[in-house]
């Protein structure tokens, strides 16, 4: 009779410990559902908070792509350096003059002492390099020209300042005229750029993009 009161009391134990077993796994099982519901959530909004700022990068990159061009330079800064006509062509130094569709060269002129060509009319010039086609120097006297930020011949002096405010702009006095200007490093030419607007009182004359610091582009004037 012991012995049988011994054997259920070793049933009921065996029974409950299975219950308790079977009860921890089962919570166990749910809190990790839960705990992979919430990791799979948050990947989620994280991906899609990516995608968005992405497309708002990509939205914010369209405006300063030049189609015509497979140039390396296509960064920000330097397409900053560019010039743009009412034929909807984009002169930009560094980028190949001879990939902009419609451009005339019959009145192509080779630059003394160099491996250089320009075109030269009354209201514009552009300079380039025979070996790569790369545009080197752009000049105009026209209002038909803007630069990336719509400046034109006939400007004022404070709508420079205002429109690139974002930039820090030098001035400097050469011959009797103001130049306001910017220059910027094209990181990868290892070389600097200049836009330059020539002034009387207070007015753009002409507007010039070189290859080159200020002070040596002065020099070439």
């Amino acid at each position: 009779m012991r012995k049988r009161k011994q054997f259920l009391v070793i049933i009921v134990l065996s029974i409950l410990i299975l219950v308790c077993c079977t009860k921890n796994k089962n919570e166990n099982k749910k809190t990790e559902i839960i705990y992979q519901d919430t990791i799979t959530e948050n990947i989620d909004v994280d991906k899609n908070d990516f995608d968005n700022e992405k497309k708002i990068e990509l939205e914010e990159e369209k405006d300063y792509v030049i189609n015509w061009d497979d140039s390396a330079s296509n960064d920000k800064v330097t397409l900053e350096f560019s010039l743009c006509d009412s034929k909807g062509h984009t002169f930009c130094l560094y980028h190949n003059i001879t990939n902009i569709k419609d451009v005339d060269f019959t009145e192509r002129k080779d630059v003394p002492y160099s491996n250089w060509s320009k075109i030269n009319s009354d209201d514009f010039s552009v300079i380039w390099n025979d070996e790569n086609g790369a545009i080197v120097i752009l000049k105009t006297k026209s209002s038909a020209y803007t630069t990336r930020r719509g400046i034109k011949v006939g400007d004022s002096v404070s709508t420079i300042k205002d429109v690139y405010k974002d930039f820090s702009l030098w001035q400097t006095d050469y011959k009797g005229k103001v130049i306001v200007g910017v220059s910027k490093a094209n990181m990868l030419e290892e070389e600097m750029m200049t836009l330059a607007f020539w002034t009387e009182k207070g007015i753009v004359t002409n507007i010039e993009i070189v290859v080159g610091e200020n002070e040596s582009w002065i020099d070439r004037n």
